[in-house]
């Protein structure tokens, strides 16, 4: 019976692996600047507003499509390290109201996210088939879940330093 239930575990945690990543994948690159409509944000006014590490400012203007001549539309950028003077042109990626510069480090960190989340199913998936095959009544359900969690913390560990590394050193 056990043999049974590793299977059909296996068999629903590879696939739900891939719809993780599937899922996920235009959040991260839409979070990071690499989604969405191209064009230019032309400052109409910035505000400033305070966050546990300090202060970011949010700006709002007309958003100008990449080829189009006039604005089509208003968008806003949520966090800017810096404020910005009124008609500065930033160019951005808007998703409905909200813009995103590019931002590498960003990138590494939510793809990063979006691999630790799939290999822990892929890696618990992963084990329970291998003990299915293998025949071993002795195998924890438990073992496929905490290897699991190991290898997405692992992957989020190196996605974090890869994204502070870029962040501050890139």
């Amino acid at each position: 019976m056990r043999r049974f239930a590793f299977v059909l575990l296996g068999l629903a945690l590879l696939p739900g692996a891939v719809l993780i990543a599937w899922s996920l994948w235009a959040f991260a690159l839409t979070q990071a600047g690499y989604a969405g409509e191209p064009g230019t944000l032309i400052v109409g006014q910035c505000e400033k507003y305070t966050l546990d590490t300090g202060s970011a400012y949010r700006c709002s203007g007309a958003f100008v499509p990449d080829g189009a001549a006039v604005p089509a539309g208003t968008a806003r950028i949520p966090q800017l390290s810096d404020p910005q003077a009124e008609g500065t042109r930033i160019t951005v990626r808007r998703d409905g109201e909200l813009a995103r510069t590019e931002s590498l480090s960003h990138l590494v960190l939510f793809i990063g996210l979006v691999c630790a989340l799939s290999a822990i199913t892929a890696v618990a998936g992963g084990y329970y088939l291998f003990e299915a095959v293998r025949g071993d009544d002795t195998a924890d359900f438990g073992n496929g879940l905490g290897f699991g969690v190991l290898a997405g913390a692992v992957l989020l560990v190196v996605a974090l330093a890869g994204a502070f590394a870029l962040a501050f050193f890139g």
